[in-house]
């Protein structure tokens, strides 16, 4: 009987730690229209967990312990995003979505309309003269500046989408 006592109390500890833990879910995002980030990795660091976004972006990692972690991410081909010095609290369900910026892998190719024949190079600032006839052909499009460090790359004159 005193062991029976005894192996519950300890079952019932266990399921109070382990209901105590943690977890992070969110979604990875590409920029300019790319769609959702499926096959993100993530990473908290000093652990065994991580996860691999979905088809769909969206990520969780469960049951993490109590304490501050260094969350990694990263996408192929892309420069990994990190936040550092993440606290997880007890029970805590922490949110955090992502994007990564898409330009980097993007080809002469319209998201839209598929084809690469509408596409054409987006420059910023002033443009040099050779760089200024390509504007007057329509082959590139001038912005006066680069509104991000994820700016678009090209131009779709037909759908009038920057990409």
């Amino acid at each position: 009987m005193k062991t029976s006592i005894t192996l519950i109390i300890a079952l019932f500890g266990f399921i109070l730690l382990s209901a105590q833990n943690g977890q992070i879910s969110g979604e990875i995002s590409l920029t300019h229209s790319a769609g959702p980030g499926a096959g993100a990795e993530l990473v908290l660091k000093g652990t065994s967990l991580g996860a691999v976004s979905a088809d769909d972006g969206k990520y969780v990692i469960d049951g993490i312990s109590r304490g501050n972690y260094n969350l990694e991410i990263s996408f192929p081909g892309i420069p990994e995003k990190k936040i550092i010095n993440l606290n997880v609290d007890s029970n805590q369900k922490i949110i955090l979505n992502f994007e990564f910026c898409y330009t980097q892998n993007v080809k002469k190719k319209c998201p839209a309309c598929t084809k690469s024949s509408n596409a054409v190079k987006i420059m910023y600032g002033t443009p040099s003269e050779k760089e200024l006839k390509r504007i007057e052909k329509g082959d590139a499009k001038l912005l006066p500046f680069e509104h991000s460090n994820c700016a678009p790359t090209y131009y779709c004159k037909k759908c009038k989408l920057e990409f």
